[in-house]
């Protein structure tokens, strides 16, 4: 093959991907929603329940997505988030910094207790 025909052929390949390319994005534009999409969805509407048991002899203040909840010493408190919720410890201790991340939420964790030591 000589050379013009190669670029030719390199022409054409590239123009019929630059107009395909964005016929594919709008055809999956006006689907009702991708199966990730709806998983999402379905997974925040999700709510875990769960228990925090403060074993401590000091109370301790956690942050369960935007709330900031108080367990008392020697104490346990039922709660609930949406799946994915993040707990962050919000009380320093000597084995924990404030802002540690303790736990993501997750469907496996439905009625179950977290231990604070």
């Amino acid at each position: 093959m000589n050379r013009q025909t190669v670029t030719r052929a390199a022409f054409a390949i590239a123009f019929t991907a630059m107009t395909l390319a964005p016929t594919a994005h709008a055809a999956s534009f006006f689907k009702k929603g991708t199966p990730d999409t709806q998983t999402s969805m379905k997974k925040a509407g999700k709510t875990i329940k769960f228990t925090v048991r403060n074993d401590s002899n000091e109370a301790r203040e956690l942050r369960i997505g935007d709330d900031v909840v108080t367990i008392a010493a020697k104490s346990s408190k039922q709660l609930e988030a949406a799946d994915g919720t993040r707990v962050y410890s919000n009380t320093a201790t000597d084995k924990v910094a404030a802002g540690t991340l303790m736990v993501q939420l997750s469907k496996d964790m439905n009625n179950a207790t977290l231990a604070l030591n």
